[in-house]
């Protein structure tokens, strides 16, 4: 693959920032649509942040996930990752637990949609919030590995993490 083009959703992160909405001009476009356009541009792929996928409703899945295999067919792209930035340090258990969760079901539409990279920021930014006023670095590292671990990758799919000096690979 010679360059690939990401597509992110307005307000990806579900919250105002201090500035404003984050507004994306591509952001209320179908996927399908989106994959059209960056093929017209000379594309060789396209990467996809996770809560554009996230918006399709649970009752659209068929008919969109249809829709994206076939602009993939029709254009020859590639589906080059998903960036799922969700939660694996916390040093609270359920934010822990949410993402973790979150980060699976980003794995099953790489799996659906012919993607063989999912990637994250393990801790939602393990500076921010400054989690290193919570936990150690050591703590936070064995959550990483953890939760690696439980997120069960298919064999097809590769993960390398890195955080702080330290790096892992499955």
């Amino acid at each position: 693959m010679k360059m690939s083009f990401e597509i992110w959703p307005n307000m990806p992160w579900g919250r105002l920032d201090n500035c404003g909405p984050a507004w994306n001009s591509w952001g209320d476009k179908p996927l399908d649509w989106c994959i059209r356009r960056i093929a017209s541009y000379g594309y060789d792929g396209f990467d996809v942040v996770y809560p554009k996928l996230e918006e399709i409703r649970p009752e659209n899945h068929d008919e969109e996930v249809a829709k994206i295999k076939k602009a993939m067919e029709e254009t020859g792209l590639v589906f080059s990752s998903i960036g799922c930035h969700t939660t694996f340090v916390s040093y609270r258990w359920f934010d822990r637990e949410r993402g973790i969760a979150r980060f699976k079901k980003a794995i099953d539409w790489a799996q659906e949609l012919n993607c063989d990279d999912v990637t994250t920021l393990v801790g939602d930014g393990y500076y921010d919030p400054p989690l290193y006023n919570l936990i150690t670095r050591e703590d936070a590292w064995e959550q990483v590995i953890s939760a690696t671990k439980e997120v069960r990758l298919p064999l097809t799919m590769k993960v390398q993490s890195r955080l702080m000096k330290h790096t892992m690979s499955f």
